[in-house]
């Protein structure tokens, strides 16, 4: 073996290296000294000459390593040599003697010696102890990357056979080589029948071929995500989604997929359903008898139900963009006009007019932005001529219209909470103290409104996070953490498709933008963050750092109070966070009753 060279940077001990030294001529242990100190090496060195000292000095001295002369008055250096061996002390030990025999030497390494040299050429001393050091130091961290390994495997095997998700490895060919125990729970398939079988035999058959040949064509590093529906053993039909990636293995090959799944049965059930509710506001809207149209403050449409459109006689399509007098004549002065009254009162204006044999209440309504500014207006024509109660008629129209707003919101709550036990109420109570923080702000009531329906659905986005990292205690990982960012895109993307009058997409989508830039998903700054957003951001905040969490405890409400205010006009819009330190004096602020 080359030796390793005596250079004492080499060494990765700190501090003298401790030299335990059994012999009975002092100048000899002195010529071993100074040939370790000549080369440089830092050394703490104690001499014993006889068995009960060198026991004695095992156990206080506590050598790292240890030179023995083999021939000691009463015992010899093989002797010390088994003592240390017995007690499984893994120190480097050297013979350092005056003669040699063959013999003796490979008595010596039998017994487990580094080393064997002679005195008369001690400069090979420092190099061989180092070497008989560094090879120590290579057995141990070797034994301690294998324990590490032992560890990983051990968890790896932990999260595998303890996840909900279905994790399973292929071979090249698509076949199970394993399968997780999450396979019986969820499939009802006992892991240990599934090995030898091809992955998506069970699969819709329109999608089987499909899916197997992407998989099978994939190369290493690549990945997919799929969707399909797989078949129960009890021969209902599961929703699967899930990542698929071929893996390299040791000499770069490519044969080994991993997939790794989860039921979306129920999510997929939920995700209908808020679809279906806002199906439902849609209909509602179009259903209503009055003729609505929404419009700006010139009276151009911007949007407007069937109803409208019959009465104007044109394809509800062909109302945008219209002047709404054009579309719907409406015989009256501009000192009558309601249109022309509500943009100076900024309120409801109302008049009732006749067309032909037929009569109309006319209503406006004001329609802001979420700043408070004004906007346009809520056209509603009614027809009263067979019944004179046009305001029963009025509000039973937009208590429909309400209510089915509601249950898109209640509907899209309980969706959030029943894949978030932990945090069930965290939006109710965040809307309570947004709507308060707003009231504080003097904001008028249909923004108030907006702010809190906002709020009540405002991380409906999770839907689309795994409820594992969801309820997991703990440090998530950057790329688990990114998943729980993406809840402001997943949440805008699913509101955006409901005509709110409200941006409630919007608000949701920047509910944690920061007034500095450093929130996401898109970065912005100031007054381009929208105020409902900035109303949310903080009461977000405060709510969750006053509520416990899978991960901690509650902080408290002093905790987050020093929060906002440490953040006011840099993370947090300074108006807003005055605002609801004046509604948290109100100890009923953040209930979620």
């Amino acid at each position: 073996m080359m030796d390793i060279a005596c250079d004492p940077s080499s060494l990765t001990r700190t501090g003298p290296l401790r030299v335990l030294m059994i012999e009975d001529d002092e100048d000899d242990a002195a010529l071993v000294r100074h040939a370790l100190e000549r080369a440089g090496l830092e050394v703490e060195t104690i001499v014993v000459d006889h068995h009960v000292a060198f026991l004695q000095a095992i156990d206080s001295f506590a050598p790292q390593a240890i030179l023995a002369d083999y021939n000691l008055p009463g015992w010899t250096g093989i002797d010390a040599l088994r003592e240390v061996r017995a007690r499984g002390l893994d120190i480097p030990f050297l013979l350092v003697t005056g003669t040699q025999t063959d013999e003796v030497a490979a008595e010596c390494m039998r017994e487990g010696a580094d080393d064997y040299l002679l005195k008369r050429g001690l400069v090979r001393l420092p190099s061989a102890l180092q070497n008989a050091l560094a090879r120590r130091d290579a057995v141990r961290e070797r034994a301690g990357a294998e324990d590490r390994l032992d560890r990983l495997r051990s968890q790896y095997r932990l999260i595998a056979e303890h996840t909900g998700d279905l994790i399973c490895l292929l071979d090249g060919e698509g076949r199970y080589l394993y399968a997780s125990p999450s396979y019986e729970a969820v499939l009802g398939y006992v892991p240990e029948a599934l090995i030898g079988r091809v992955v998506f035999e069970r699969v819709v058959d329109e999608q089987r071929k499909e899916l197997l040949a992407r998989l099978t064509s994939s190369v290493p590093g690549e990945s997919f995500h799929y969707e399909t529906r797989v078949r129960h053993q009890d021969g209902s039909w599961r929703d699967i989604e899930g990542t698929a990636r071929r893996v390299s293995d040791a000499n770069g090959g490519g044969g080994t997929m991993v997939l790794v799944s989860r039921d979306a049965t129920e999510r997929k059930r939920l995700t209908g359903a808020v679809e279906r509710a806002a199906h439902e506001w849609r209909a509602t809207f179009d259903a209503i008898g009055d003729a609505v149209t929404l419009i700006t403050l010139d009276r151009e449409i911007l949007r407007g139900n069937r109803a409208a459109a019959a009465l104007g006689g044109v394809a509800t399509g062909d109302l945008v963009g219209r002047e709404l007098c054009e579309v719907i004549h409406c015989p009256m002065s501009e000192e009558r006009c309601p249109t022309r009254r509500m943009r100076s009162t900024r309120q409801r204006e109302t008049e009732t007019i006749q067309v032909g044999e037929r009569w109309f209440l006319v209503a406006v309504d004001p329609m802001t932005d979420p700043e408070g500014n004004l906007v346009g207006g809520v056209h509603i024509l009614t027809d009263i001529t067979r019944e004179k109660i046009d305001e029963i008629r009025l509000l039973d129209s937009f208590g429909r219209l309400r209510r089915a707003m509601d249950g898109v919101i209640r509907s899209m709550g309980r969706t959030v909470e029943s894949r978030d036990p932990y945090t069930a109420g965290h939006q109710h109570r965040v809307a309570r103290l947004a709507r308060s923080i707003a009231v504080e702000m003097g904001l008028d009531p249909d923004t108030v409104t907006g702010v809190y329906t906002a709020a009540e659905i405002h991380d409906v986005g999770k839907i689309a996070v795994p409820s594992e990292i969801l309820v997991r205690p703990g440090r998530l990982s950057a790329i688990e953490f990114d998943l729980i960012k993406s809840h402001v895109v997943v949440g805008s993307d699913i509101l955006r498709s409901i005509d709110f009058p409200w941006p409630i997409a919007d608000m949701v989508r920047q509910h944690h933008e920061r007034q500095d830039g450093s929130g996401y998903p898109d970065g912005l700054k100031g007054d381009d963050i929208l105020m409902g957003s900035r109303i949310l951001a903080v009461a977000d905040v405060v709510e969750a750092m006053a509520s416990h969490r899978p991960y901690r405890a509650a902080l408290g409400i002093d905790v987050a109070i020093q929060e906002i205010v440490a953040g006011s006009g840099s993370r947090y819009d300074s108006t807003v966070v005055d605002a609801c330190l004046e509604a948290l004096k109100d100890p009923k602020a953040l209930d979620g009753d």
